[in-house]
């Protein structure tokens, strides 16, 4: 008979239940959020996912693999309040993780209490965390790349040429490079950027790594999706931010073609080609009743050349369209203009033909919490609370504060998750949405611990791992 060693297996369970500590208070807090807006919030986005989940038929429009993992959370039980009670307990498991790595770092129990309660406590993180949005999934991932970092930085490299080392860098980047479309170009850079800062520790470990990602992602985006009947994007999908360049140009009269005019007529009329633009948003362009996507869909082609022949033409209204377009990126206060505003949070659910409504388990405590978001979002206060520039420049600010007192270069390697977000979505960003920033916010919260790391700590090498990951 097998003799299995209990004071071992008890030891090894009480460590890994230490690693998921800090998960509890942010458990305690955001389920009053659940239990207050539920069975969770819901935007035009998640009913379309709702109603894929359904109806069991995928599109790729928003990413299937986030609309999946939706419908294998409610194969265990049929409600969004399902969806929304696993985001809790996945980011709480996420920060408990990353606050544990800190604890390696030697940082002291108030400062981990501190830091915890802050981020329990945030009502941007108890109102996104109940948020069906793809973003939340996403920014999980992403805060275990952050953690990820800070772990590699910590041992040098060597964690990462473990096993359990590869493997949370595996499962972290194809997490993040299928939950959203923007996460696949963050992954690559990310491992580019890996690759040559580590290449002298372990380049074999992370190349075996990038290769299997590569591979793991074309499996899953070809022949799964395909055999799951999984639609692909719409054209009209895809070409979203190319028609809102179009819009800039066609407002400044900077298409003088009559044929092209035309040919965007049929489309939609000019005139509302330059009524609908605003350089904040797509939305109002893109989705009014009188545009014809199918016709987009048949003439792709077509309207990428009519794009690219203008843009050559007049680089500097798409400058001035991407300086405005990406201000939420780098642009701390709100704009005067009501329209460059930001997109934070919805209060409930929208209407649908879904019969998906709010039902408040404890009406006075939504009451309440809907009176603090809503000061949050107070066009003089959005900067602190929900601005993301404002937590995106907070973040490098105390990296480099912490890499200057330690006198160690490699400590600014953990603001490279949160820069490459960033980066990425300076190409691709078409509206002012605070949820796209999200990973960056949430990494902020925890990034001041980084002043409290001792000296002595940091520049010490050590290859000291941990029993959670």
């Amino acid at each position: 008979m097998l003799y299995v060693d209990k004071s071992i297996l008890f030891s090894s369970l009480r460590q890994k239940l230490r690693c998921l500590r800090y998960a509890l208070p942010c458990i305690a807090i955001w389920t009053l959020y659940w239990i207050a807006f539920w069975p969770g919030l819901m935007s035009i986005d998640s009913i379309v996912q709702w109603e894929q989940v359904l109806k069991t038929s995928f599109s790729n429009n928003y990413p299937a693999f986030h609309t999946l993992t939706n419908w294998l959370i409610t194969r265990i039980w049929f409600s969004p309040a399902a969806i929304s009670a696993a985001q809790i307990f996945a980011l709480a498991t996420v920060f408990s993780l990353t606050i544990y790595e800190l604890e390696l770092w030697g940082i002291s129990p108030r400062v981990r209490a501190l830091i915890t309660a802050v981020f329990a406590m945030s009502p941007v993180n108890g109102m996104m965390v109940i948020s069906l949005w793809k973003d939340v999934p996403y920014s999980c991932a992403m805060l275990a790349l952050f953690m990820i970092v800070l772990r590699t930085v910590r041992t040098q490299g060597n964690w990462l040429k473990t096993g359990p080392g590869m493997a949370a860098l595996f499962f972290a980047a194809l997490l993040t490079s299928l939950y959203r479309h923007n996460g696949l170009p963050v992954i690559a850079l990310f491992m580019v950027v890996m690759l040559t800062l580590w290449r002298r520790v372990c380049f074999k470990q992370l190349l075996r790594v990038t290769f299997d990602w590569i591979i793991a992602v074309v499996i899953i985006t070809g022949p799964i999706y395909r055999i799951i009947g999984v639609a692909s994007m719409a054209k009209f999908f895809a070409l979203q931010n190319i028609m809102h360049q179009i819009g800039a140009l066609t407002q400044h009269g900077a298409i003088e073609s009559e044929s092209d005019r035309s040919f965007l007529a049929s489309i939609q009329p000019i005139a509302d080609w330059v009524k609908y633009y605003d350089c904040y948003s797509l939305n109002v362009l893109i989705y009014n009743e009188h545009v014809q996507h199918q016709f987009v869909e048949f003439h792709a082609l077509q309207v990428l050349d009519v794009w690219q022949r203008w843009a050559r033409k007049n680089p500097a209204i798409l400058l001035e369209h991407q300086r405005c377009v990406t201000s939420m990126l780098w642009q701390i206060r709100e704009p005067r203009e009501k329209a460059g505003r930001l997109y934070t949070t919805e209060l409930g659910i929208v209407e649908n033909d879904l019969s998906l409504r709010s039902a408040s388990l404890w009406p006075r405590l939504r009451y309440g919490l809907v009176g603090i978001v809503q000061m949050t979002v107070n066009p003089s206060l959005t900067w602190f609370f929900w601005r993301p520039a404002f937590y995106l420049y907070f973040l490098l600010l105390l990296v480099a504060l912490a890499a200057a007192r330690a006198k160690n270069g490699k400590l600014l390697q953990i603001g490279i998750p949160a820069v490459l977000n960033s980066l990425v979505w300076f190409i691709f960003i078409a509206t002012q949405d605070f949820r796209f920033q999200y990973p960056v916010y949430v990494m902020a919260l925890i990034a001041p611990a980084l002043l409290f790391v001792p000296r002595e700590k940091i520049q010490t090498t050590t290859a000291q791992a941990s029993s959670c990951v």
